[in-house]
């Protein structure tokens, strides 16, 4: 693709102060504001208002401002300069005809030249409609921000709202204040360019709803986001997270947390971060015991399991660390409470060491309760306890994939060479894909020649997809030989 050469790009100088259309001079500025008030607004001195005066003179400001602003951004984009972008929500930037004249260094000028033409600048400087795009300290602070960058010459750009109308214009009626709409784009506004060809679209949850009020009058309602829909926004947030580690929604979950619906309470447990949950164990404890979803205490045992991981290392202080801990023990002894809730509750015990977790994980491993036993195999793997390797080797043989898939990962933690043999075998030979892969995981995570030359194995008779998973388990296990040699 060829590249066109733009002149201005190359332009590091302001034009001359006798240039037509961005001099600087009196004559020069005279000249433009002729121009433009025949061939932008379309007038003649006799037909043209105060109006068209104040927008002939700003497109004459705004010519000499563009020349130097593209001047400039040809210039940084050139230099690949990194440019600050400010987003606010407000900006109160007050009037720009005569702050533009300012800072052009041209206000004498100016107003000498609208002199000669019979004008009075001032009066032309009122006809301005002031954007008022906030309601008051916010919006200042945004435009001393950019004044301030701008005077220490830091590329930066303000990106905010430009709202319809303005905060309000103010009327005294009787004595009192009266508050009218602020139409400050009615006459248009010359500051601006438009970009329809960067036009993004801005979506909204919800819908607007059309009735009639109990006075007779057309009113129209903005109805509360369904639960179906806040269960979608939050579940979408979890999504961004994951997959951007730099994106921070926690104080959205934490909201969530609160949701009458059970779905978006179970969802938002799973977004929340194991370090902003810290500050949520409590709350994480009562979700556990009370709350009437199913989902919601499943997931909040799962959260609870990470807090484990914590307290077992130190990180939690010592009411936090009991709470977690006398939380998971009452829901994986409550008889009348869900298999799969007291299965995780069982599961993050198992990052917890001593007696009474260790007796309750075989009590448990004991009962019939299939989804139970599921459970108590993932806490013997939780817990990396040799002792419970006998257990995991027998259940590497069981007929359940699920149960098999808990054993092989199991295996891996605990990580003794015994185990090395069936998994080889069910990495190549299990009829369920999902066990396979937590084979060779687990063959990773054993390390050693042994699980090496499984791993071969399953590299010659497996899948591509087998074969990448082999690709990763190696990897894990050339850091367990020699962290140093990654």
């Amino acid at each position: 693709m060829s590249v066109v050469e733009f002149p201005l790009a190359e332009q590091s100088q302001p034009a001359s102060n006798d240039d037509g259309r961005t001099g600087l001079s009196k004559e020069a500025l005279k000249q433009a504001f002729l121009d433009n008030l025949l061939y932008v607004q379309g007038k003649f001195p006799a037909l043209a208002t105060r109006k068209d005066y104040y927008l002939a003179l700003a497109y004459v400001v705004r010519d000499r401002m563009l020349q130097r602003w593209i001047s400039t951004a040809a210039a940084y984009t050139k230099q690949g300069s990194r440019t600050v972008a400010y987003f606010s929500a407000e900006f109160l930037m007050g009037p720009q005809l005569g702050n533009n004249l300012i800072n052009l260094g041209i206000y004498a000028e100016a107003q000498q030249a609208m002199a000669e033409l019979g004008l009075d600048l001032d009066a032309l400087a009122r006809e301005e409609q002031e954007p008022g795009l906030g309601n008051g300290g916010l919006g200042r602070l945004a435009a001393c921000f950019l004044d301030s960058m701008a005077t220490l010459e830091i590329p930066s750009l303000g990106y905010g709202i430009r709202y319809e109308f303005g905060i309000f214009d103010q009327a005294i009626v009787d004595g009192a204040q009266v508050e009218k709409t602020d139409a400050w784009l009615r006459f248009g506004n010359p500051w601006e360019l438009m970009r329809p060809e960067w036009a993004k679209e801005v979506k909204f949850g919800g819908r607007v709803e059309h009735y009639t009020d109990d006075a007779g009058r057309l009113a129209d309602a903005w109805p509360a986001i369904t639960a179906e829909r806040r269960f979608v926004i939050v579940s979408e947030l979890i999504d961004l997270t994951e997959d951007n580690v730099d994106l921070n929604f926690d104080a959205v979950f934490k909201t969530a947390l609160t949701d009458e619906w059970g779905e978006v309470r179970a969802t938002a447990i799973r977004g929340l971060s194991e370090y902003e949950g810290r500050d949520l164990i409590r709350q994480l404890v009562d979700l556990l015991r009370n709350d009437p979803d199913t989902g919601v205490r499943r997931e909040g045992a799962i959260a609870l399991g990470r807090f484990a991981v914590a307290a077992e290392l130190g990180y939690l202080d010592e009411g936090d660390a009991a709470a977690v801990r006398a939380s998971l023990i009452d829901s994986a002894e409550d008889v009348e409470e869900d298999e799969r809730v007291r299965a995780r509750a069982i599961e993050a015990l198992g990052a917890l060491s001593g007696e009474e977790t260790d007796n309750l994980i075989e009590s448990i491993y004991e009962e019939e309760s299939f989804w139970l036993k599921v459970g108590a195999v993932d806490a013997m793997g939780r817990s990396c306890n040799e002792a419970w390797l006998p257990f995991v080797l027998s259940e590497l043989e069981s007929r359940a994939p699920e149960m098999r898939h808990a054993a092989a990962f199991a295996a891996g933690e605990i990580g003794d060479e015994e185990a090395v043999a069936p998994l080889g075998q069910l990495a190549i030979e299990d009829p369920d894909r999902e066990v396979q892969l937590a084979a060779i995981h687990a063959l990773g995570e054993i390390g050693g020649n042994r699980a090496r030359v499984a791993l071969q194995g399953v590299l010659f008779q497996g899948d591509d997809d087998l074969r990448d998973a082999v690709a990763e388990a190696m990897g894990e296990l050339a850091f367990h030989d020699d962290p140093l040699s990654l």
